[in-house]
């Protein structure tokens, strides 16, 4: 199903609902798809064989990504912070391309590769102005995008929590995404027995839970006073991963495990050079304030833990996939390409993959690659 086709069905049931919000505009699910289709006819009318983003984030995004998607078109979100030669060999593999955002730097770094860029505020004036024309055809199956989506909960009201968890699995979702520490948002701790009959159902059903990366902390309040946007950002992206040490080790002490054996868990967007020193140190942690384990609340070791419960992903290593994979566990990892984010891997994901997993045998590569997710997602492959 052409991912386009999401947008659509919201736009035919709830038309008038707020789908998108930037600098004090709102767009309903309807005036969005008829943006997306407006930008959808400047795309194919340019000939570009791209779409490519080149900006900071904004309500182009979200037009230009269904716009490609409707127009059959491939997406391709640039880094604007890349040095210009990294850019450059960018815009030349994926030329000739429709380029939003900045403009004058595109014109510089690639002046004769055909590119068609428009300015932020150009491209979504020119998408609202097409946006009344015929419709574009959005039923080409030869541009399908699969996708096996999570669910968000009422985490506030348990009745609805609960019934709200039973109707998503029900449909065919495929997890939940879940705050590390509930408490930060007013719900109560993954402690008390609020969670009882959730993660019952979870572990009954193999239906795993997952915490995207900066789910227990803010490393915001870790960097200095006086950085720049982007010096603050390097150091917090990179804290966001070192956080899922909290969120490993709450889960490991905290008896759920045992009390919930099937349960999955999904660190998302995590990484995997911080695992084996993360879980050294709560196997070193049980047995200096663990001995007993709590009282014999806890009956298994971190490792065992974590290759029974835990699957980690990673993207931009090398390190990490070339040297710790056997160490993690094979059974344990997943790659992604942190698609459509600016700091994936698109478009060298196959020479990445090459890189990082290249001296593995074709075993170990499908289990990180596709059979791992397929069994801590369900997925019908």
């Amino acid at each position: 199903m052409n991912i386009s086709l999401f947008l659509q069905m919201a736009a035919d049931t709830d038309a008038d609902r707020i789908a998108l919000v930037c600098d004090g505009r709102r767009w309903s699910y309807a005036a969005l798809h008829r943006s997306a289709q407006g930008a959808a006819r400047s795309i194919r009318e340019s000939g570009a064989t791209h779409v490519a983003l080149l900006d900071e984030g904004s309500e182009a995004s979200a037009i230009a990504l269904f716009g490609a998607a409707i127009a059959g078109i491939p997406y391709v979100p640039l880094n604007y912070r890349l040095a210009d030669a990294d850019l450059g060999a960018l815009l030349g593999r994926i030329a000739p391309a429709f380029v939003i955002g900045d403009v004058d730097r595109v014109r510089r770094l690639s002046p004769d590769a055909g590119h068609i860029a428009r300015t932020r505020a150009d491209f979504v004036a020119e998408a609202e102005a097409k946006a009344e024309g015929p419709e574009p055809d959005e039923t080409d199956e030869t541009i399908a995008i699969q996708l096996f989506t999570m669910a968000h909960l009422p985490l506030w009201d348990k009745a609805a929590l609960d019934k709200e968890a039973r109707r998503c699995i029900d449909m065919g979702l495929k997890g939940f995404v879940l705050p590390d520490t509930p408490e930060r948002v007013g719900v109560p701790s993954y402690m008390r027995d609020y969670w009882d009959d959730f993660l019952d159902l979870c572990s009954a059903t193999g239906t795993p839970i997952n915490f995207h990366l900066n789910a227990a902390m803010d490393p915001t309040t870790l960097t200095w006073d006086g950085f720049v946007f982007e010096q603050t950002l390097s150091v917090v992206a990179t804290m966001f991963s070192i956080g899922n040490v909290a969120t490993l080790g709450n889960w490991m002490v905290s008896g759920r495990l045992d009390k919930h054996p099937g349960l999955k868990i999904g660190l998302i967007e995590s990484g995997m050079g911080w695992i084996p020193f993360a879980v050294e140190a709560l196997e070193h942690q049980f047995q200096e304030m663990l001995p007993h384990r709590a009282g014999g609340v806890l009956k298994k070791a971190p490792w065992d833990y974590f290759r029974d419960h835990f699957f980690g992903t990673f993207w931009f290593e090398t390190i990490g996939p070339q040297l710790l994979l056997e160490t993690i566990g094979f059974d344990n990892m997943m790659f992604e390409t942190d698609f459509p984010h600016p700091t994936s891997l698109y478009p060298g994901v196959q020479e990445h993959i090459q890189k990082a997993l290249g001296g593995y045998d074709y075993a170990v590569k499908k289990k990180i690659l596709e059979t791992n997710a397929v069994r801590m997602y369900n997925l019908p492959f």
